[in-house]
């Protein structure tokens, strides 16, 4: 009896050759789990940042409110340059002039400095300490006196009176330094201060800047130079923040 030889079908031989379904469907489930363990790395790193957003955003809220709540009692201490005398303004008398301050909070605040500032002569400038201002109603006033007050007299130039500013430092209840500036800007001090100097100027300053920094209660650091060589670095410190 003849037996007829038999022939492989072609999808019989590439089912042959390329696994049994078995083997198809563990392939299959692997390749399954690797795009899912893709997108759950995916996921997890946009849940991560997400929350380091918030985070961030969270931090930077809060250092705002550390700023405001700073602010909050060095915000009502204020000085300003006026007239002292009743009824109808009198500015040939210098004696009723001077610098007006006031702690308009709750606590007092210490160690300060009061600077009247003249904007035509650096000579009529002066300066006075305060041991604490207290909280006050209503400001107190410190005529200008001094040298100040001689030279606004003999000079007989009253004008320049009105050319005054004042300039006040104080330290506050929780030990932060602050400055308002002679035209009312409050400015938060980082207790560090840069001057920069050539060498003679900085022999010849140096007493009376380290006097500056213990009144004002902040760290100075003399950085000396060649004299050509201060106004690019200053410059350059100033484009950096510095």
């Amino acid at each position: 009896m003849l037996r007829m030889p038999v022939v492989a079908q072609p999808w019989t031989v590439a089912a042959a050759n390329l696994g049994d379904i078995p083997t198809w469907i563990s392939a299959l489930a692997s390749l399954l789990a690797l795009v899912g363990a893709g997108l759950a790395t995916w996921q997890a790193y946009r849940i991560y940042q997400l929350e380091s957003m918030r985070d961030s955003d969270a931090r930077s809220e809060q250092r705002t409110r550390d700023r405001l709540a700073r602010r909050a009692q060095a915000g009502l201490v204020s000085g300003w340059w006026g007239y002292a005398g009743g009824g109808e303004l009198d500015d040939t008398d210098a004696h009723q002039w001077g610098a007006f301050v006031r702690n308009a909070s709750e606590l007092p605040v210490f160690r300060a400095t009061v600077t009247t500032v003249n904007r035509t002569s650096a000579e009529l400038a002066e300066s006075f300490d305060l041991p604490a201002i207290p909280p006050a109603g209503q400001p107190v006033f410190h005529r200008l006196r001094g040298a100040a007050l001689a030279q606004v007299v003999q000079s007989e130039r009253a004008g320049q009176i009105f050319d005054y500013r004042v300039v006040l430092a104080f330290t506050d209840s929780s030990g932060v330094r602050w400055i308002r500036d002679q035209r009312g800007g409050l400015h938060e001090c980082d207790g560090a201060l840069t001057v920069l100097l050539d060498e003679g100027r900085a022999e010849a300053l140096g007493e009376p800047l380290n006097d500056f920094a213990n009144r004002n209660g902040v760290r100075l650091a003399l950085r000396t130079m060649d004299f050509l060589d201060l106004q690019p670095e200053f410059l350059a410190a100033v484009a950096s923040g510095d």
